[in-house]
């Protein structure tokens, strides 16, 4: 990782801050002679995460080599830094528990057979190592409770004052009926929310709110009491609050669980309000409504259709930023002295979007990171008090000196008129003059989208000549409710026809529209795999990772993952289709049933150990294509999970893509 103690790995880069030229990259005159090998890509980040602690006097690295993690602790003073050797494992993030204590998150293969019926069930856990400064492991949050195999995660809700380190955490308590078998997941009563007060060097916990058959989540105030609590039940969703002082509950708002008329956004312990999104004629509004007196004031000026982001002090639990923007994240800070920081970061990193993602509790050094579609991210340490900013490491260091594409924003209208905008990066040397060809990459899934940030995939495929076009298609989310809901119905209609408006809106840019194939992953690998079947004129081929392939049995596979009432499977039943009602429409828009002799061939890659889309949905494509006598190829990757966790896997993932696209759309030298 470089970093021997920070002060060591100081460049001191003092920074001329008031004129803030720092760091400014000028690209080279000419492109590398050849592209950086695959290895550079498919690495797991070198720099993962890095986290200031309270006191200001440590910083805890999450990172490592190709494969390999480790968690760095280093004395900000320079003295002797603690390494964390963690290995193969899947690190989800790091978290300080108080000033003594690092919590780390991991991610664990779990297979269950007692649903009765004699099949293997698997999942995926999340559980919290806690280590002490020595680099000791002290044990596990909440090990060894009655209901922990029926936890896919226990959530950190936040932490609570006090002089010993403990956290809240949400888990389950078990009813009078819940026994020991999966199949019991739906009965009433059986699991409920609740939360745990955890004491964070012992790893105990007492239970300190119980919810009910219905309860979502809770929200807490900094002494570790529920503040609000979210349900849902039939459809409908309940959001309530209750002020300090006080044990009955407010009902807040109760709407449609797919139509919610707001949005929670946090809750305010200094202040004792929740803050809440929600729509109006013209745009979004956000709110402030004191639980004291149920009085609402507006926070800044109606924001347009775009869904804004609301970000927090971890110290205080009150809320510092509103984020928002359409192609580029834009920031109305609500704390004046981290919007002047903010400020000078961004003049010091010209280039580059930053983020200030976490400081100590006296807010004297802060931790930054900057990054853009053509800026592999970069970590660094802020002292206010010196105003020196220090590098922690770069996430992908064997790409330095390579030049990415340059990413670009682009609005265009569906043949409807809906109005959409996305992404095009395009490969050095790409022009009117002299056309890319084009990997259409939709994203996954699909109330989701993408951001103007580095992209380890989509620039690996740029490296080797292919621009790259990321819609952002209806049923995005991050955009409004409204651009949401207009997908409903349609994922395999208009969801699927807005790429291919998207392909037209940037035929001139620098494209060959001609010369295109659809590569995406979960539900982009769901577009893939319609995309080869469907509009096999407008693909040359299609590659699909961990993608949706029938949607009649995803939606049986989600029904028994999360529960026969699960937000999930009403998601499906709202916006796929009912398949007790709907089945031929459902089976119509489903890959696995439209593989045919026209078919586009199909790279299909998917992780064994998936548990989000199970590897059924790519071996049941496998048998449609096989029967259909259609050309395709098939990577298993073993030990890998939805995520593609491994960098293993990530690479083998690139190298059969990049062999693929050779054969399929080549690139003219």
């Amino acid at each position: 990782m470089g970093l021997t103690g920070l002060k060591r790995a100081v460049i001191a880069l003092a920074l001329a801050l008031a004129g803030g030229t720092a760091l400014a990259q000028t690209a080279p005159s000419t492109p590398p002679a050849a592209p950086p090998p695959v290895a550079a890509f498919a690495r797991l980040p070198a720099v993962q995460q890095a986290e200031i602690s309270p006191d200001g006097l440590r910083i805890a690295i999450l990172g490592g080599s190709f494969d390999q993690r480790q968690i760095v602790i280093s004395p900000v003073d320079g003295q002797q830094f603690v390494t964390i050797p963690l290995g193969v494992v899947d690190v989800n993030a790091i978290r300080w528990g108080g000033d003594g204590f690092l919590i780390a998150t991991v991610r664990v293969y779990d297979s269950r057979t007692n649903f009765g019926d004699g099949r293997v069930y698997s999942y995926n856990l999340q559980r919290d190592l806690v280590f002490d400064m020595a680099g000791n492991i002290k044990g596990m949050l909440l090990d060894g409770v009655s209901w922990a195999g029926f936890a896919i995660n226990r959530p950190i809700l936040g932490d609570v004052a006090g002089d010993k380190p403990a956290v809240v955490m949400q888990g389950l308590d078990l009813g009078a009926t819940a026994g020991d078998n999966f199949s019991r997941f739906d009965k009433k009563d059986a699991l409920v929310a609740a939360l745990y007060r955890v004491d964070v060097a012992t790893g105990k916990g007492r239970m300190t709110e119980r919810g009910n058959p219905a309860t979502n989540f809770f929200a807490v105030d900094r002494a570790g009491e529920a503040r609000v609590r979210e349900d849902s039940d039939k459809g409908m969703t309940s959001l309530f609050a209750r002020r300090k002082g006080t044990q009955s509950w407010t009902l807040i708002d109760r709407s449609e669980s797919m139509a919610p008329t707001v949005r929670f956004m946090g809750y305010s312990d200094a202040e004792d309000a929740i803050y809440l999104a929600t729509g109006s004629d013209t745009g979004i509004r956000i709110l402030r409504r004191s639980l004291a007196d149920g009085s609402q004031s507006d926070i800044g000026p109606v924001r347009p259709a775009a869904a804004p982001g609301l970000l927090w002090d971890r110290h205080t639990d009150t809320p510092t930023t509103l984020v928002g923007g359409l192609d580029r994240p834009e920031y109305q800070w609500l704390d004046a002295k981290l919007g002047a920081i903010h400020a000078k970061m961004s003049r010091a990193l010209k280039g580059r979007d930053v983020h200030l993602l976490n400081w100590s509790r006296d807010r004297a050094r802060f931790i930054v990171r900057g990054d853009s579609p053509a800026h592999p991210p970069l970590w660094l340490l802020y002292d206010a008090t010196t105003n020196q900013l220090s590098p922690i490491g770069e996430e992908y260091p064997e790409l330095t000196g390579w030049t990415p594409g340059v990413t670009t924003w682009h609005s265009f209208k569906a043949s409807d008129g809906f109005e959409m905008g996305a992404y095009l990066t395009l490969p050095a040397g790409a022009g009117p003059g002299s056309p890319a060809p084009l990997i259409v990459m939709p994203h996954g899934g699909p109330v989701s989208r993408d951001s103007f940030e580095f992209d380890w995939w989509e620039q690996f495929l740029v490296s080797r000549g292919y621009a790259v076009l990321k819609p952002q298609f209806r049923g995005s989310g991050g955009f409004g409710l409204d651009y949401v809901e207009a997908g409903y119905g349609e994922w395999g209609g208009k969801m699927q026809s807005d790429l291919v408006a998207a392909i037209a809106a940037v035929a001139d840019k620098g494209v060959d529209p001609a010369r295109a194939c659809i590569v995406g992953a979960s539900f982009g690998g769901y577009s893939a795999l319609h995309g080869a079947t469907v509009r096999s004129d407008r693909y040359r081929c299609a590659i699909s990772v961990n993608g949706v392939s029938d949607l009649r049995t995803m939606i049986g596979h989600a029904r028994i993952y999360s529960g026969g009432q699960s937000e999930t499977v009403r998601y499906f039943r709202d916006v796929i289709g009912d398949t007790r009602v709907e089945q031929a429409a459902v089976d119509a828009a489903s890959p696995y049933r439209r593989a045919g002799a026209k078919t586009a061939p199909i790279l299909l890659i998917h992780a064994v150990n998936d548990t989000t889309v199970p590897l059924q949905q790519s071996q049941l494509m496998e048998s449609a294509l096989k029967s259909a006598g259609s050309p395709y190829r098939f990577l298993l990757l073993e030990g890998d999970d939805h995520y593609l966790s491994s960098a293993k896997s990530r690479q083998q993932m690139l190298e059969a893509s990049e062999a693929f696209l050779a054969q399929y759309l080549p690139v003219k030298k």
